[in-house]
């Protein structure tokens, strides 16, 4: 009677350890790929680096137009703001929406359009105060966002 009462709790751990690791498992991260080719248009080169840069930390390799399993290609990048709530004081506006665009394509080895002309977005609300619209580091981690949700995006051609 002893040993049950000290081995069901411990199995039960057990069993709850093991499904928390399986779904962590099955979300995971997004898949690797063996190559992509990243190409943008000009203007770009902020967006394109932070693509880059966090891309290469998930262990995805750039290679040349030519040897790479998928080509991205960044067509453009808006960002809008939206008001949010009222006025203060110095009937300046206090909150806004910030939203951050990125259309794209995605072709195959041999060129062919897996998307043509797909579009992602982010947004966040930013608050304002009296030297800046809202703070820089916000356009940034917009971006960031935009290069998982791509990441994302590429990995379900993939599957």
């Amino acid at each position: 009677m002893r040993m049950r009462a000290v081995f069901l709790p411990l199995m039960a751990l057990l069993l709850g350890t093991l499904l928390t690791a399986c779904g962590f498992q099955l979300r995971g991260q997004a898949p690797v790929f063996s190559t992509v080719s990243l190409t943008s248009t000009a203007g770009m080169s902020e967006l394109a680096q932070i693509i880059h840069s966090s891309w290469q930390a998930q262990g995805i390799h750039f290679v040349s137009v030519k040897n790479s399993d998928f080509k991205v290609q960044l067509l453009k990048e808006s960002n809008n703001h939206y008001i949010m709530s009222g006025f203060n004081s110095s009937s300046s506006t206090q909150q806004y929406q910030v939203v951050e665009t990125l259309y794209f394509s995605i072709l195959d080895q041999k060129g062919n359009y897996l998307v043509k002309n797909g579009q992602l977005s982010a947004s966040a609300l930013a608050t304002q105060n009296n030297t800046q619209q809202y703070n820089p580091d916000l356009i940034e981690s917009l971006r960031s966002q935009l290069a998982s949700q791509l990441l994302w995006r590429l990995g379900a051609l993939k599957a």
